[in-house]
């Protein structure tokens, strides 16, 4: 008889990958979740076979032999599945273990039908180990958690993480006005043509004072898709422009907000003299910020289209924030671009906007829309008809707000790339007059390090081998042609100024070097024209010495004996006072050692100062402490010593 094990591991096994083919990746939300809680049930089994390293990624190619006839897409998306699946299992692994732990020593323990919902939390919380594998493990032993000390715990710490009781709640907020709508009516948005339109309040609302405007109809687009909504004004009087200060009634909007099925509200930012219910108003989007939120997010569609026409066919949007100065785009990948990717998606997109293509933008049904290959987001919700947009090459469903031809976009930067959760990344990157305001930042960075490096980096650009015209162009896009080809610009660049800037700093480490050296013989020369005291023979030099580090301290001391002023018969002592603590050295000449050890000498001193360390020299100890105030009583403590041998 098969052991029931096997049987759930390749059960899950299946699911696990198909959900993966589908474009899902392990995470803490929704379909991700689910996904995660799959392979993690998979693990425990795997885990109760005595199996504690990544194994189940192996059998994908087992399971793509034998389905991938009737699922030609699992075999190809093999590799990337088995990638996913091992980097959950890597994770797991040892929040597995630390899990099974507590959880054992609970049931060994306790025999209470119920395990601690307060322990269940701490797995939950502390280690990362879920609620359900906590309960599945239970029951298998007859018992449960005390979900109600678990709800308790969970409460309290939403409470700690409560910010101040002034914030709205946006759950409260969106409750409330999806509450008006059938009162009220709901919103008519005119904003993909207009940019100010007459319109009517139906609702003016006050809550934590904060006030909320509501129109009959807008152009203000609300936030949505990751797209910040629109501010502008909302006046008594039909404006000609923006500046509000022009108007003796009006109310500025910062931002607006969908909640329902369709009602905008207006959050206002101040306000001069009064609106109410029932005014026939004009409400005026500011045009500059709509301009650089569809510049943002046009350019969010290209970025897509290049991630997967040059990184990973397998990669697709997992969110956006377009805000008018930047925008934020996350992605599913395992691993940071490179400077070679970053290099070709700019140049990609740059391309799309150099062609100046028109924008165009249907509405058609939604399995139309996906038979022409347009890309939907997988955890969004769709009306039966659809909004499509086409820009480039890029298909996608979309009711945000864009620009009228490509080219409008200006210019595409990346910013960075960044890791924000397990195989999910972030691009920051700028558009229009913000990418050229942060490339003309960067230009007076350089300009200001050639100056105060006094050195001069070559117009390379000038230069036809650097230009990368040839590289896309409507030829390579047309044809079809392999647009993963490594850059030799970069490699190029690097090599030459490597070699520029490894002659700099080799030059600066040897000036360090010969500044280092100066300043230790100028510290020498000072130390052998001071007193030293001749007890019994013996030479002792006591002395402080400032402004220097550990090693270089390290060095005067045992470089001085070859002064001949020290040759013979000396036991030499410094120290240095820095940052509330003291370093000192004990360095003795050879023909001392007979009756003189340095290490024993740091042990007799070593509690006037509280000091650790020493070494295991017997002609060098060196150490340090925190009682600075102990330093005063080592030289009367060594001349005892001395007396004494």
């Amino acid at each position: 008889m098969i052991d029931p094990k096997f049987k759930i591991i390749a059960d899950h096994l299946r699911s696990s990958s198909f959900l993966i083919m589908d474009g899902i990746i392990p995470g803490n939300e929704g379909r991700s979740y689910v996904l995660r809680r799959i392979l993690r049930r998979a693990m425990l089994q795997i885990h109760k076979l005595g199996i504690n390293k990544p194994i189940m990624y192996k059998y994908v190619e087992s399971l793509s032999r034998n389905m991938s006839l009737h699922y030609p897409e699992l075999n190809k998306k093999k590799e990337y599945i088995q990638n996913i699946i091992k980097d959950e299992e890597l994770k797991f692994s040892q929040t597995l273990s630390n899990g099974l732990k507590i959880i054992n020593d609970e049931l060994l323990s306790n025999n209470k039908k119920l395990m601690s919902g307060y322990i269940a939390f701490k797995l939950y919380d502390t280690y990362g180990f879920p609620l359900d594998l906590t309960q599945d493990i239970l029951r298998e032993n007859n018992r449960d958690v005390n979900i109600n000390e678990f709800n308790q715990a969970m409460s309290m710490q939403r409470d700690r993480a409560k910010s101040s009781l002034n914030n709205i709640n946006i759950n409260d907020l969106a409750q409330y006005f999806a509450s008006k709508e059938n009162i009220i009516g709901s919103t008519e948005f005119t904003g993909y043509n207009e940019l100010i339109n007459e319109c009517k309040i139906i609702d003016i609302s006050i809550i934590n004072g904060q006030e909320f405007i509501i129109l009959n109809k807008t152009p203000f687009y609300a936030t949505s898709g990751g797209q910040r909504g629109d501010k502008g004004i909302i006046t008594g009087h039909k404006p000609k422009n923006i500046k509000q200060e022009k108007y003796t009634n009006y109310y500025k909007i910062s931002q607006t907000k969908k909640f329902g099925n369709n009602i905008y509200v207006h959050i206002v930012e101040t306000k001069k003299g009064n609106l109410n219910i029932g005014d026939k108003v004009y409400a005026m989007i500011d045009d500059q910020n709509r301009q650089a939120l569809a510049q943002g997010h046009s350019a969010t569609h290209l970025l897509h289209k290049a991630l997967k026409l040059l990184i990973d066919e397998n990669i697709s949007q997992k969110g956006s924030s377009i805000e008018a100065q930047y925008f934020t785009f996350d992605y599913n990948y395992n691993k940071p671009l490179t400077n070679n990717d970053i290099y070709k998606i700019e140049d990609l997109i740059n391309f799309y906007i150099r062609k100046n293509d028109k924008v165009k933008t249907d509405i058609m049904k939604l399995d139309k829309a996906i038979n022409r290959g347009a890309i939907a987001m997988f955890d969004s919700q769709y009306e039966e008809d659809v909004r499509v947009l086409e820009i480039g090459d890029s298909l996608e469903l979309c009711g945000g707000t864009h620009v009228d031809f490509s080219g409008n976009i200006g210019i595409f930067k990346i910013i960075s790339d960044s890791s924000i959760a397990s195989g999910i990344r972030r691009i920051l990157a700028k558009v229009g007059s913000n990418a050229y305001d942060y490339l003309r930042c960067q230009d007076i960075k350089t300009k200001a390090i050639e100056k105060a490096l006094n050195i001069s980096i070559d117009n390379d650009y000038e230069n036809d081998k650097y230009t990368k015209s040839g590289f896309i162009d409507s030829f390579c896009i047309d044809n079809n042609l392999d647009l993963r080809n490594d850059y030799n610009l970069e490699n190029e660049l690097n090599n030459k100024y490597n070699i520029k800037g490894n002659d700099l700093i080799k030059t600066i480490k040897d000036k360090d070097k010969e500044i280092a050296n100066l300043k230790k013989e100028l510290i020498i020369s000072k130390l052998i024209t001071r007193d030293i005291q001749n007890i019994s023979d013996i030479n002792i030099l006591f002395t402080e010495i400032a402004d220097i580090d550990v090693k270089q301290l390290r060095e005067i001391s045992n470089d001085i004996i070859n002064n001949k002023k020290f040759t013979k018969s000396s036991i030499i002592i410094l120290y240095n006072i820095s940052n509330n603590k003291v370093i000192i050295t004990i360095k003795i000449t050879n023909d001392l050692l007979e009756k003189f050890n340095a290490c024993t000498i740091f042990k007799a001193i070593s509690p006037h100062i509280n000091a650790k360390g020493g070494g295991s020299q017997a002609d060098f100890a060196m150490g340090g402490g925190d009682k600075i105030e102990g330093i005063n009583n080592i030289k009367n403590n060594l001349i005892n010593i001395i007396h004494d041998a």
